[in-house]
């Protein structure tokens, strides 16, 4: 029995060590010049001659996410992950004037063209849900799926219902977030103002930390206190902390760079629900990006495969998300 028992637990390291490596060692890895401002860093995994499938990492403000290459089976497909603009090791760095989604895109379109990928399938979590329709609408030719998880579809009342909603259920974090705060109105803005526009570091810091630290329970799904993740004092923001919320609020400054009304609507769904089979992933518990914004997408894509995920929050990486997104991309 004992001899049955290692030779199981040496093929399970075996198999884990397989997809490490995968992750460590990216099939090709560099930089796509865009013009003369603007590089995208990327990198592929998996087989060269699988079944390509471009990703459209979370954020905005976040960089790629290696860790994500636990969802796909690296020997069936070719996983294409990209920093977006101001992201991770793209050039340059940071809050800029053609960082906008529509350059998001765009940038996609162009590092499928410069990969020579014909057919594809695309991949979108949380913001990159958003970019991932976004690109559906504009270049579904060649896409043969689409699977979104964890939605968000970036319209003011999603910003709107994050803040009043999130306040009720957990007051102690808001009354920390609005203790610097000359009011309760605009309240995103004013965040905005202070790590974005204010000149004084010291205050940048301490504004950064309480937005930091509200959003600590809503990432995920937690089932006690002691799996919180400790909140941030002002000194503990890193520079790269700046820049992501800096990203984050720019782009909630410009209504995510989108026209609401002319994107979610029935007419530009159609593109998508005629063409793509999509799958759809929403975790009841959100709390990150509400349940309703994948129902109210399934209801714009009525041919989509729909699965509601309980047991989990936002969190890719909360078990039964984990679970469920690699389920739907087997």
């Amino acid at each position: 029995m004992k001899k049955y028992i290692k030779t199981f637990f040496a093929c399970c390291i075996f198999l884990f060590a397989d997809k490490v490596a995968f992750a460590k060692n990216p099939v090709l890895s560099g930089y796509l010049k865009i013009d003369e401002k603007v590089s995208i860093y990327y990198e592929t995994h998996g087989n060269k001659n699988g079944v390509p499938v471009l990703v459209f990492h979370g954020g905005p403000g976040n960089g790629m996410d290696q860790k994500m290459l636990r969802f796909f089976d690296l020997k069936k497909y070719y996983v294409i992950l990209f920093d977006q603009r101001g992201c991770g090791k793209s050039i340059p760095v940071g809050v800029f004037k053609e960082n906008t989604t529509q350059d998001i895109i765009e940038d996609a379109r162009l590092l499928i063209s410069h990969l020579d990928i014909k057919k594809y399938r695309i991949y979108g979590y949380s913001w990159g849900s958003t970019l991932a329709l976004n690109y559906a609408q504009k270049y579904p030719e060649n896409i043969e799926k689409m699977i979104l998880s964890g939605v968000f579809l970036a319209r003011k009342v999603d910003d709107e219902n994050w803040i009043n909603i999130n306040k009720i259920i957990f007051p102690d974090y808001y009354e920390d977030l609005i203790s610097i705060l000359p009011s309760e109105k605009d309240i995103l803005s004013q965040y905005y103002d202070l790590i974005c526009v204010q000149k004084d570091e010291n205050l940048r810091k301490i504004a950064a930390a309480k937005f930091h630290n509200f959003h600590i329970p809503i990432s995920k799904m937690f089932t006690n206190e002691n799996q919180l993740e400790k909140p941030l004092k002002p000194e503990e923001i890193t520079d790269e902390a700046m820049l992501e919320m800096q990203i984050y609020l720019a782009y909630t400054k410009n209504n995510f760079f989108l026209d609401e009304n002319n994107w979610i609507n029935a007419e530009k769904m159609k593109i998508i629900n005629d063409n793509i089979p999509t799958v759809i992933l929403k975790s009841r518990y959100d709390l990150d990006a509400f349940f309703n914004q994948g129902w109210q997408l399934k209801k714009l894509l009525p041919n989509a495969q729909f699965i509601t995920i309980y047991g989990a929050g936002h969190g890719k990486y909360d078990k039964n998300n984990e679970i469920e997104i690699t389920k739907a991309l087997k």
